[in-house]
């Protein structure tokens, strides 16, 4: 029953130092001149039997774990690297998506199948960019026409609602023993959002297929399935995001209620030194995405409906997706008593999985900040510029240029002045020099110490950067 791909151009976009590819993509330009995207994903549900042991393994994981010298894999080694794998020049088996859009990026048509495709080449997202610069490479036409596509897709997502939030990721370079020697942001490129647009089509296609299915079979709700939702922000922490924000300067009619709106505010941002604080601030006031029976659509990216399918190597909520798909695309439709349990079987996994990112995601910060101790361990006594990125009554946190290290400036450490913390302008302010200092503040501090067990960096002040000590209301520091 599997569609044969293996003469199809498909091929592997990932990081470098990635080891399990299950995502593969594929292009063609249509004689009516619209796009056909082909998005294959790795079969692992053929590898993994629902209840197996190893299935049951992967549930109570839920997902890998990312640290910063090593990977906690959510399935053993032998299928995430190997047997499952989109490896170039071997045959795989998939589950493919295949898209047909219009030059304007409108969904034509769609077609979900169980596949078989070879790879013919692993790309890092370094070769595609460079070929995307250079308009020259390995399958450079094929890669043009993707870039085309997902730029197009990227555009059409904003102007219905989508919302473009920035964030900071920190790559670790480690030496022969294992001791973090570098660190420098993860890029955001073309090449990077291309995979991210083609992935994320796949996904919302992936959803849309459920309600078209349940229309076929003319049931009077959907099938059961497990979505990525994301709820409306809280009002109560939106209210207290634009109020810090007004304080930095920056000026704001009413707040915001629409996606959209969300967007003109970042847009408003975007060429202020600070705007990766306010970014983050701004995420605050966002609720948490999770996975529920329950649909109510996807807020930050716009999407009335929205799984998560491309990733069931490394996310067990694809692999559930996957067993779905499979089980609605039968001729048959699954009988009453099926459906009842699904849906109590949906609630209870989807609120496991989230728990388990959540775990996941805290595990992952948590080395990431070890990595930084570490780090600051060798720069004692060395001078840095940084920027404030939070306050508290007892000082305040800055993150450092060049080495993205965070941590903590006491007032003790301060220039010699009473500091009064104001909460409402949120800011703390000198007694007798009226020096202000608040978010996206530029200062030199000193690293004085670090505390390896409580993970803890500690700065001196050194001087602030010229135009700082405005009085309160002022606009801010630059």
């Amino acid at each position: 029953r599997r569609r044969d791909f293996r003469q199809l151009v498909t091929f592997t976009i990932d990081p470098e130092d990635a080891k399990d590819f299950d995502d593969a993509l594929s292009i063609e330009r249509r004689p009516n001149g619209n796009f056909l995207l082909g998005v294959h994903i790795a079969d692992v549900s053929f590898y993994v039997p629902e209840g197996s042991l190893t299935d049951r393994e992967a549930f109570q994981r839920g997902t890998s774990v990312y640290l910063v010298d090593r990977v906690v894999p959510m399935l053993p080694e032998v299928l995430s690297n190997d047997l499952c794998s989109l490896i170039p020049g071997q045959e795989r088996l998939t589950y493919s998506v295949l898209m047909e859009f219009t030059p304007e990026g409108a969904l034509q048509r769609y077609e979900l199948c169980e596949s078989v495709i070879c790879s013919r080449r692993r790309f890092t997202y370094e070769e595609v960019q460079h070929i995307l610069q250079t308009k020259r490479g390995d399958y450079a036409e094929e890669l043009l026409l993707l870039h085309r596509l997902a730029q197009t897709l990227r555009r059409r997502r904003f102007r219905e609602g989508g919302i473009d939030f920035e964030t900071l990721e920190l790559k670790f370079r480690l030496d022969s023993s294992g001791f973090p020697v570098e660190v420098f942001p993860k890029p955001r490129t073309d090449a990077t959002s291309l995979v991210e647009e083609c992935m994320l089509a796949a996904n919302r296609t992936v959803a849309r297929f459920v309600y078209d299915r349940s229309r076929h079979w003319g049931l009077p709700e959907p099938l059961p399935f497990l979505y990525r939702i994301h709820d409306v922000p809280d009002p109560a922490k939106v209210k207290e995001v634009i109020e810090l924000l007004r304080s930095l300067g920056i000026t704001i009619r009413r707040e915001p209620q629409t996606s959209h709106e969300w967007m003109e505010l970042l847009q408003h941002v975007e060429k202020r030194p600070e705007k990766l604080v306010i970014h983050q601030l701004l995420l605050r006031a966002m609720a948490k995405a999770v996975y529920s029976p329950y649909n109510i659509g996807h807020y930050g990216l716009g999407f009335a409906a929205y799984v998560h399918f491309t990733s069931p190597i490394r996310r067990y909520p694809d692999l559930i997706i996957h067993r779905l798909l499979k089980e609605y695309s039968r001729p048959r439709k699954p009988s009453a008593q099926r459906l009842r349990y699904l849906r109590e079987y949906l609630e209870y996994a989807g609120e496991h999985c989230s728990r388990r990112e959540q775990i996941a995601v805290e595990a992952e910060r948590a080395s990431v900040k070890v990595a930084q101790v570490l780090m600051g361990s060798r720069l004692i006594g060395r001078k840095f510029w940084g920027t404030v990125t939070g306050l508290t009554s007892f000082g305040m946190f800055l993150l450092l240029d060049t080495v993205y290290l965070e941590g903590l400036l006491p007032l003790r450490e301060m220039p010699e002045d009473f500091y009064v913390f104001d909460e409402r302008r949120y800011c703390f302010i000198g007694k007798r020099t009226r020096t202000v200092f608040r978010l996206g503040s530029r200062l030199k501090v000193q690293l004085l110490d670090v505390d390896l067990k409580r993970r803890h960096l500690n700065f001196r002040y050194v001087s602030a950067a010229q135009g700082a000590g405005k009085k309160p209301g002022g606009g801010g520091t630059s």
